[in-house]
């Protein structure tokens, strides 16, 4: 009888433990970022009568963000970030895929960073526009062990930069 009290204490322990150590939450992302692109052409290539010719873009954006309608405290409303991207952009005909690494830097210097994936829409060009998903794979500070998801989308203006609204889904175990 003790072994089974105890082991049910032990248990529910643990339990709790458990729980105290997951969290989870969402919020949105006000995003303004600025790019600086070089584009590469590749060879012309001639399929089914007709020529396309595959684009290579790269580059990276920098801007600020902020966040809202949050339900944790963990990211709470009005929390300021510093954002930095690496982007590699490949264009066929009408066809755009996009990849990226990214990160987000609030004021106390903590960060959580992920990978980009866009496979809609166009690039660069003032009225571009186009979505993807960015997926949370970690962070420093208060954001380590993060993960996540954040569709997005995004809109190029003619003055040289991009909005990109954003809402984030996150668990975060340690």
């Amino acid at each position: 009888m003790k072994i089974k009290i105890m082991f049910f204490c032990l248990s529910s322990l643990f339990s709790v433990t458990t729980l105290a150590e997951t969290a989870r939450g969402t919020f949105e992302f006000a995003n303004a970022t600025w790019h600086s692109f070089d584009k590469f052409n590749g060879p012309l290539v001639a399929e089914n009568g007709q020529t396309s010719q595959m684009e290579v873009i790269g580059g990276f954006h920098r801007g600020a963000a902020f966040a809202f309608n949050s339900t944790n405290s963990l990211v709470p409303d009005n929390t300021e970030f510093a954002n930095e991207a690496i982007i590699y952009v490949q264009r066929v005909g009408d066809s755009v895929t996009l990849k990226g690494r990214y990160r987000y830097i609030d004021n106390d210097g903590d960060q959580f960073h992920g990978l980009i994936r866009r496979n809609q829409g166009t690039i660069k060009a003032a009225g571009a526009s186009g979505n993807g998903i960015s997926v949370i794979s970690g962070g420093t500070g208060k954001y380590k062990g993060i993960r996540g998801k954040c569709p997005y989308d995004v809109f190029y203006k003619p003055q040289g930069y991009m909005v990109v609204p954003a809402k984030c889904s996150w668990l975060l175990k340690r």
